[in-house]
Protein backbone atom coordinates (compact mmCIF):
# COMPACT_ATOMS: atom_id res chain seq x y z
CA UNK A 1 0.00 0.00 0.00
CA UNK A 2 3.28 2.80 0.94
CA UNK A 3 4.59 1.43 -2.41
CA UNK A 4 1.79 2.51 -4.20
CA UNK A 5 0.76 5.85 -2.59
CA UNK A 6 4.53 6.84 -3.23
CA UNK A 7 3.74 5.63 -6.58
CA UNK A 8 0.35 7.99 -7.20
CA UNK A 9 2.08 10.57 -5.76
CA UNK A 10 5.30 10.32 -8.02
CA UNK A 11 2.88 10.29 -11.17
CA UNK A 12 0.63 13.39 -9.84
CA UNK A 13 3.91 15.12 -9.51
CA UNK A 14 4.80 14.58 -12.90
CA UNK A 15 1.66 15.45 -14.44
CA UNK A 16 2.14 18.45 -12.52
CA UNK A 17 5.21 19.68 -13.63
CA UNK A 18 4.85 18.20 -17.23
CA UNK A 19 1.39 20.29 -17.62
CA UNK A 20 1.53 22.97 -20.45
CA UNK A 21 -0.58 25.57 -18.62
CA UNK A 22 0.61 27.00 -15.54
CA UNK A 23 -0.31 25.48 -12.60
CA UNK A 24 0.41 26.10 -8.77
CA UNK A 25 -0.61 25.31 -5.23
CA UNK A 26 -0.92 27.93 -2.24
CA UNK A 27 -2.07 27.75 1.16
CA UNK A 28 -5.49 28.83 2.38
CA UNK A 29 -4.48 30.42 5.09
CA UNK A 30 -1.33 32.28 4.36
CA UNK A 31 -1.97 32.16 0.33
CA UNK A 32 1.78 31.92 0.19
CA UNK A 33 2.26 29.68 -2.75
CA UNK A 34 3.60 26.23 -2.15
CA UNK A 35 4.16 24.58 -5.17
CA UNK A 36 4.59 25.81 -9.21
CA UNK A 37 5.46 23.95 -11.68
CA UNK A 38 7.54 24.77 -15.00
CA UNK A 39 4.95 25.84 -17.34
CA UNK A 40 4.03 28.99 -14.22
CA UNK A 41 7.44 29.94 -14.10
CA UNK A 42 8.14 30.39 -17.87
CA UNK A 43 4.80 31.81 -17.81
CA UNK A 44 4.62 34.29 -15.40
CA UNK A 45 8.31 35.60 -15.58
CA UNK A 46 9.46 34.98 -11.75
CA UNK A 47 11.86 32.47 -11.01
CA UNK A 48 10.51 29.74 -8.96
CA UNK A 49 12.68 30.89 -5.53
CA UNK A 50 10.72 33.84 -6.08
CA UNK A 51 7.17 32.84 -7.00
CA UNK A 52 7.92 30.37 -3.19
CA UNK A 53 8.52 33.83 -1.24
CA UNK A 54 5.13 35.32 -2.46
CA UNK A 55 1.73 35.17 -2.10
CA UNK A 56 -1.48 34.83 -4.72
CA UNK A 57 -2.02 38.56 -4.02
CA UNK A 58 0.97 39.53 -5.20
CA UNK A 59 0.60 38.59 -9.15
CA UNK A 60 -3.08 40.21 -9.15
CA UNK A 61 -3.68 43.81 -10.06
CA UNK A 62 -4.15 45.80 -6.79
CA UNK A 63 -8.15 46.37 -7.91
CA UNK A 64 -8.63 42.45 -8.38
CA UNK A 65 -7.47 41.65 -4.95
CA UNK A 66 -11.05 42.37 -3.03
CA UNK A 67 -12.52 40.13 -5.41
CA UNK A 68 -10.16 37.29 -4.74
CA UNK A 69 -10.09 36.89 -1.28
CA UNK A 70 -13.96 36.81 -1.52
CA UNK A 71 -13.68 34.32 -4.03
CA UNK A 72 -11.12 32.29 -1.43
CA UNK A 73 -13.96 32.60 1.70
CA UNK A 74 -16.35 30.30 -1.14
CA UNK A 75 -13.91 27.64 -1.38
CA UNK A 76 -14.96 24.46 -0.74
CA UNK A 77 -14.84 20.57 -1.73
CA UNK A 78 -15.99 20.88 -5.25
CA UNK A 79 -14.20 21.70 -8.22
CA UNK A 80 -14.07 25.55 -8.81
CA UNK A 81 -14.67 27.28 -12.17
CA UNK A 82 -13.94 30.61 -11.08
CA UNK A 83 -13.63 32.21 -14.98
CA UNK A 84 -11.47 34.71 -16.25
CA UNK A 85 -9.31 37.03 -14.14
CA UNK A 86 -6.38 39.33 -14.41
CA UNK A 87 -2.84 38.26 -13.25
CA UNK A 88 0.51 40.51 -13.61
CA UNK A 89 3.57 39.23 -15.30
CA UNK A 90 6.96 39.49 -13.75
CA UNK A 91 7.62 41.97 -15.94
CA UNK A 92 4.71 43.99 -14.81
CA UNK A 93 1.68 43.22 -17.99
CA UNK A 94 -1.62 42.28 -17.87
CA UNK A 95 -3.05 38.66 -19.24
CA UNK A 96 -6.63 37.40 -18.55
CA UNK A 97 -6.74 33.76 -17.12
CA UNK A 98 -9.39 31.20 -17.20
CA UNK A 99 -9.28 29.54 -13.47
CA UNK A 100 -9.63 26.23 -12.44
CA UNK A 101 -8.87 24.97 -8.80
CA UNK A 102 -9.80 22.18 -6.54
CA UNK A 103 -9.34 22.33 -2.75
CA UNK A 104 -6.85 19.45 -1.62
CA UNK A 105 -4.31 18.56 2.03
CA UNK A 106 -0.39 19.73 0.32
CA UNK A 107 1.96 18.79 3.12
CA UNK A 108 -0.17 18.84 6.25
CA UNK A 109 -1.75 22.50 4.71
CA UNK A 110 -5.30 23.13 3.64
CA UNK A 111 -4.35 24.13 0.26
CA UNK A 112 -5.89 24.17 -3.37
CA UNK A 113 -4.30 23.43 -6.34
CA UNK A 114 -4.96 26.05 -9.29
CA UNK A 115 -4.42 25.63 -13.39
CA UNK A 116 -4.83 28.68 -15.45
CA UNK A 117 -5.05 28.92 -18.84
CA UNK A 118 -3.79 32.20 -20.66
CA UNK A 119 -6.79 33.40 -23.28
CA UNK A 120 -5.63 36.64 -23.70
CA UNK A 121 -5.71 36.46 -27.26
CA UNK A 122 -9.55 35.50 -27.09
CA UNK A 123 -10.17 38.19 -24.38
CA UNK A 124 -8.66 41.24 -26.60
CA UNK A 125 -10.46 39.84 -29.93
CA UNK A 126 -13.63 39.68 -27.90
CA UNK A 127 -13.57 43.33 -26.67
CA UNK A 128 -11.94 44.43 -30.05
CA UNK A 129 -15.19 42.92 -31.68
CA UNK A 130 -17.26 44.55 -29.17
CA UNK A 131 -15.92 47.51 -29.80
CA UNK A 132 -16.37 47.60 -33.37
CA UNK A 133 -19.72 46.67 -33.05
CA UNK A 134 -20.14 49.43 -30.31
CA UNK A 135 -18.95 51.77 -33.44
CA UNK A 136 -20.53 50.53 -36.41
CA UNK A 137 -23.82 51.37 -34.04
CA UNK A 138 -22.62 54.53 -33.77
CA UNK A 139 -21.93 54.71 -37.53
CA UNK A 140 -25.21 53.25 -37.98
CA UNK A 141 -27.03 55.74 -35.65
CA UNK A 142 -25.14 59.00 -37.36
CA UNK A 143 -26.24 57.99 -40.87
CA UNK A 144 -29.19 56.27 -40.03
CA UNK A 145 -28.03 52.98 -41.93
CA UNK A 146 -29.06 49.40 -41.09
CA UNK A 147 -28.82 46.05 -41.86
CA UNK A 148 -31.28 42.95 -42.21
CA UNK A 149 -31.39 39.69 -44.19
CA UNK A 150 -34.54 37.15 -44.77
CA UNK A 151 -33.83 33.58 -44.71
CA UNK A 152 -36.40 32.17 -47.70
CA UNK A 153 -36.99 29.11 -45.34
CA UNK A 154 -39.30 30.93 -43.17
CA UNK A 155 -39.62 34.26 -44.86
CA UNK A 156 -38.83 36.28 -41.46
CA UNK A 157 -36.97 39.37 -41.79
CA UNK A 158 -34.19 40.16 -39.22
CA UNK A 159 -34.00 43.69 -38.62
CA UNK A 160 -30.89 45.33 -36.94
CA UNK A 161 -31.70 47.85 -34.39
CA UNK A 162 -30.97 50.49 -36.41
CA UNK A 163 -33.62 49.59 -39.23
CA UNK A 164 -36.03 49.08 -36.39
CA UNK A 165 -35.84 52.72 -35.34
CA UNK A 166 -35.98 53.81 -38.92
CA UNK A 167 -39.78 52.18 -38.70
CA UNK A 168 -40.32 53.44 -35.63
CA UNK A 169 -40.87 49.81 -34.14
CA UNK A 170 -39.08 48.47 -31.10
CA UNK A 171 -35.23 46.60 -31.08
CA UNK A 172 -36.00 43.40 -32.19
CA UNK A 173 -39.03 43.78 -34.57
CA UNK A 174 -38.64 41.01 -37.03
CA UNK A 175 -41.66 40.80 -39.51
CA UNK A 176 -42.71 38.26 -41.86
CA UNK A 177 -41.76 39.11 -45.36
CA UNK A 178 -45.47 40.46 -46.37
CA UNK A 179 -45.53 42.38 -43.03
CA UNK A 180 -42.03 44.84 -44.41
CA UNK A 181 -43.42 44.96 -47.81
CA UNK A 182 -46.68 46.79 -46.01
CA UNK A 183 -44.26 49.38 -44.24
CA UNK A 184 -43.91 50.24 -47.90
CA UNK A 185 -46.46 53.37 -49.16
CA UNK A 186 -48.94 51.77 -51.22
CA UNK A 187 -47.37 53.02 -54.54
CA UNK A 188 -44.25 51.30 -54.04
CA UNK A 189 -45.62 47.80 -52.75
CA UNK A 190 -45.91 46.38 -56.33
CA UNK A 191 -41.89 47.79 -57.19
CA UNK A 192 -40.67 46.39 -54.10
CA UNK A 193 -42.26 42.95 -54.34
CA UNK A 194 -41.08 42.68 -58.13
CA UNK A 195 -37.18 43.86 -57.29
CA UNK A 196 -37.20 41.16 -54.36
CA UNK A 197 -38.54 38.44 -56.35
CA UNK A 198 -36.33 38.83 -59.40
CA UNK A 199 -33.70 39.01 -56.58
CA UNK A 200 -34.79 35.81 -55.33
CA UNK A 201 -35.64 33.83 -58.93
CA UNK A 202 -32.71 35.63 -60.82
CA UNK A 203 -29.99 36.78 -58.32
CA UNK A 204 -29.63 39.79 -59.38
CA UNK A 205 -29.61 42.59 -56.78
CA UNK A 206 -30.99 45.97 -56.21
CA UNK A 207 -31.11 49.14 -54.82
CA UNK A 208 -34.03 51.48 -54.58
CA UNK A 209 -35.06 54.54 -53.75
CA UNK A 210 -38.53 54.14 -52.10
CA UNK A 211 -40.98 55.59 -49.47
CA UNK A 212 -41.98 53.59 -46.01
CA UNK A 213 -44.85 54.39 -43.95
CA UNK A 214 -43.44 54.28 -40.12
CA UNK A 215 -45.53 52.03 -37.26
CA UNK A 216 -46.46 55.95 -36.24
CA UNK A 217 -47.93 56.82 -39.55
CA UNK A 218 -44.44 59.01 -40.73
CA UNK A 219 -43.26 58.64 -44.55
CA UNK A 220 -39.79 57.89 -44.32
CA UNK A 221 -37.83 57.63 -47.94
CA UNK A 222 -35.64 54.85 -47.37
CA UNK A 223 -32.72 53.56 -49.80
CA UNK A 224 -33.33 49.82 -49.34
CA UNK A 225 -30.26 47.51 -51.29
CA UNK A 226 -30.42 43.82 -51.23
CA UNK A 227 -28.07 41.05 -52.39
CA UNK A 228 -28.81 37.18 -52.79
CA UNK A 229 -26.69 34.74 -50.71
CA UNK A 230 -26.59 31.54 -52.78
CA UNK A 231 -26.09 27.82 -51.38
CA UNK A 232 -23.10 25.55 -52.84
CA UNK A 233 -25.69 24.29 -55.25
CA UNK A 234 -25.98 28.01 -56.54
CA UNK A 235 -29.71 28.26 -55.40
CA UNK A 236 -30.74 31.70 -53.64
CA UNK A 237 -31.48 30.80 -49.99
CA UNK A 238 -30.98 34.55 -48.48
CA UNK A 239 -31.37 38.22 -49.39
CA UNK A 240 -29.94 40.30 -47.30
CA UNK A 241 -28.69 44.42 -47.54
CA UNK A 242 -28.69 47.76 -45.88
CA UNK A 243 -31.62 49.84 -45.20
CA UNK A 244 -31.10 53.95 -44.67
CA UNK A 245 -33.08 56.97 -43.92
CA UNK A 246 -32.28 59.14 -46.80
CA UNK A 247 -35.48 61.50 -46.29
CA UNK A 248 -33.21 64.59 -45.31
CA UNK A 249 -31.63 64.26 -48.91
CA UNK A 250 -34.82 63.48 -50.64
CA UNK A 251 -36.83 67.08 -48.92
CA UNK A 252 -33.62 68.60 -49.42
CA UNK A 253 -33.11 67.91 -52.83
CA UNK A 254 -36.44 68.88 -53.53
CA UNK A 255 -36.05 72.39 -51.33
CA UNK A 256 -38.24 71.52 -48.57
Amino acid sequence: MYEQIQQNESTYRQLFESSPSPMWVYDLESLGFLAVNNAAVSHYGYTRESFLAMTIKEIRPPEEIPALLANITNVDSDTDHAGVWRHQLADGRIIFVEIISQPLTFAGRLAEIVIAHDVTERVEAEEKASQNKLLLQIAGQTARLGGWSIDLRDNRIIWSDEVCAIHEEPPGTSPSLEEGINYYAPEYRDHIRTVFDTCVNDGIPYDEELQIISANDQRVWVRAIGHPVHDDDGTVIKVQGSFQDITEKKTGARGG
